[in-house]
């Protein structure tokens, strides 16, 4: 009777546990970014219809730097 040796011999292989969270930690972060494109693809990007309901505000431009600065504004 011959016993069979296991091609597969894993007791020299030492894993740190800092490998093993960052390998579940990709792992998660890859299901959850193709959750993501999944449900972009399937119902389009939720945040198209998102807008700015209030006007841009006023601004202003500087006529002269030296001295006295007057503002005056854009729109008139």
């Amino acid at each position: 009777m011959t016993t069979r040796t296991s091609r597969f011999v894993f007791d020299w292989w030492v894993v740190q546990k800092r490998f093993v969270y960052l390998a579940v930690f990709l792992v998660v972060l890859c299901a959850m970014a193709a959750g993501a494109s999944l449900y972009v693809w399937k119902f389009g990007n939720p945040l198209a219809k998102v807008r700015s309901k209030v006007g841009m505000a006023s601004g202003a431009r500087f006529i002269s730097f030296e001295g006295d600065v007057r503002v005056i504004r854009a729109a008139t």
